[in-house]
């Protein structure tokens, strides 16, 4: 899974680059890259995040910008890869060191680990994700460290299959397999800091 996330990441990090070079030559259109990094905290625990981000804005829509991003999170029990798009306002017209608002909604790939699988574990799967946050920025020259708090909700689960064998019937004859879906919403506080490299 590490190997996948890290294979992810450097893509988008390349994609970025040739990106940013094609669209230096398009004033309306403004990219931008970010890393990001954070806690998430809840249920008596602090657990990490990290993941990459590409940012896009136009000049008639400056204060709002579109982003879409993939991360690597961590829980107690499960590990997600969560694919976003996202939404950033700024707030007033403070362009260098504006606060903002943001949003993410998306899809996560999940995988519960190994020592918390229960016996009759099948299968596990991923579900929606969504946050929603308040920051603030500061920019110099085309760097920008960002820090927001927000909330995050994440919808995972996992099956479990039993076999039964039919009662009042030889020994050896067919059984049958009941299988039961768990579900879980999974609710944290968001801390992130960002690092966000602006193409002009």
């Amino acid at each position: 899974m590490r190997a996948a996330l890290f294979l992810i990441l450097t893509s988008g990090v390349f994609t970025a680059v040739s990106a940013s070079d094609s669209l230096k030559r398009n004033q309306r259109l403004g990219y931008s890259l970010a890393l990001h990094t954070g806690s998430l905290f809840g249920e008596q625990q602090a657990t990490t995040a990290v993941g990459l981000t590409h940012w896009f804005s136009w000049h008639r829509l400056a204060r709002t910008q579109t982003g879409f991003g993939v991360s690597w999170e961590n829980y107690v029990g499960w590990q997600t890869v969560p694919f976003s798009f996202q939404l950033r306002y700024d707030i007033g017209n403070r362009w260098r060191n504006p606060w903002f608002l943001h949003a993410a909604y998306g899809y996560s790939w999940a995988r519960l680990v190994p020592d918390r699988r229960p016996p009759a574990f099948l299968s596990d799967y991923g579900g929606q994700a969504y946050s929603l946050s308040f920051g603030k920025a500061l920019r110099y020259e085309k760097i920008e460290l960002s820090w927001r708090l927000g909330y995050q909700v994440q919808r995972l689960g996992w099956e479990e299959a039993f076999e039964f064998g039919q009662w009042f019937t030889p020994a050896g004859a067919e059984t049958y397999t009941n299988r039961t879906e768990i579900e879980m919403t999974l609710r944290r506080v968001t801390l992130t800091m960002a690092v966000r490299w602006l193409n002009k």
